[in-house]
């Protein structure tokens, strides 16, 4: 049976083919495809476990032995994650991973990018080779190591800081699809920030931005920015109310503070929270800002190694992620 509207092949479908040991005449992909859609669609419903659901990780793993490597990506994902009917399994994961990176699959390369940055999986934990798995993954345009990259090189991060170098790894990333690269370059434009001060360039990475599906808006207002530049029609009384809500600027005890806060957040979520709490009454400046003297930079050096210490603790969360983005804002 199949659904007319999209010609998607149904879990019966897809279950009797397993079972006859032929997806012919369909393609890998084809395959692959149905049943992440069919598997999905189930899977959003709590009463449905291993009875109904098992049969795709059976399907994904005879793709596997057929040499498809986004099954066996997959399969390392719900490994890694766990389900509650599916045990986490970080050992089997990092098995099904290396197995689609040894098939070039790069989601796989960034994977183990982010095992060796924990040491999960049974693995040491190495910075460095973690780095060589995000480099590798990166130049095969993989658009979150690309963006990775871009990162390290901006803070100094396992890496020489190297603007340069950084620039060019958010015009990938931005090229892979990446918004916030998008949106990043845009803003270095716009403040002139690395980059020759070019309006005209940074418009068109933030219309890019948004045609990623970036949620350019909340980024811009995170900086400070205003995306246009505003006609001078206020009136002075308007002038007068605006002037008077000048914000303090964060001293370096306030950022001590927030970099220790956002070290200690656990939850998705509970990052975002911690820096809108700490601008909500403050200057939106970046810590660099306060850079005065050696001390200051070694003190910089200090905040920077700690945030990218504990995203390294929790890599693989939304945690992480949410962290990586805040990092970004915090030391631009």
């Amino acid at each position: 049976m199949k659904n007319k509207k999209t010609d998607i092949l149904q879990a019966e479908d897809l279950q009797k083919m397993y079972e006859k040991g032929s997806f012919a005449p369909h393609s890998p992909e084809k395959i692959f495809n149905d049943s992440k859609y069919n598997y999905n669609v189930l899977k959003s419903a709590p009463f449905f476990g291993e009875e109904t659901l098992g049969i795709y990780i059976k399907i994904y793993d005879k793709l596997g032995e057929m040499g498809y490597a986004p099954a066996l990506y997959e399969l390392g994902l719900l490994h890694f994650n766990g389900e509650w009917w599916l045990e986490q399994d970080l050992k089997k994961a990092l098995d099904y991973h290396t197995k689609a990176v040894a098939l070039g699959n790069t989601d796989a390369m960034f994977e183990l990018y982010v095992y060796h940055s924990t040491g999960q999986g049974g693995v040491k934990q190495d910075n460095k080779v973690a780095l060589e798995w995000c480099k590798k993954a990166a130049e095969k345009g993989h658009y979150r190591a690309c963006f990775n990259m871009a990162s390290f090189y901006a803070t100094g991060n396992g890496v020489k800081q190297d603007m340069d170098e950084s620039v060019k790894w958010y015009e990938r990333a931005s090229k892979a699809g990446n918004g916030k690269a998008s949106a990043t370059l845009g803003v270095m434009y716009k403040m002139g920030q690395e980059i020759k001060a070019d309006a005209e360039k940074a418009e068109e990475y933030f219309k890019l931005a948004e045609e990623q599906l970036f949620d350019l808006e909340e980024f811009l207002a995170m900086f400070g920015i205003e995306r246009y530049e505003k006609k001078n029609q206020k009136s002075a009384k308007t002038t007068k109310k605006d002037t008077c809500k000048t914000l303090p600027l964060p001293t370096k005890d306030d950022f001590k503070t927030l970099i220790e806060g956002l070290c200690k957040a656990t939850k998705t979520g509970e990052v975002r929270k911690i820096y809108d709490s700490f601008y909500e009454n403050k200057e939106p400046i970046s810590a660099m800002s306060i850079v005065e003297t050696d001390e200051d930079v070694k003190l910089i050096e200090k905040w920077v190694t700690l945030i990218y210490d504990r995203i390294a603790d929790i890599a693989g969360t939304d945690a992480a992620e949410e962290l990586a983005e805040v990092a970004d804002e915090i030391f631009r």
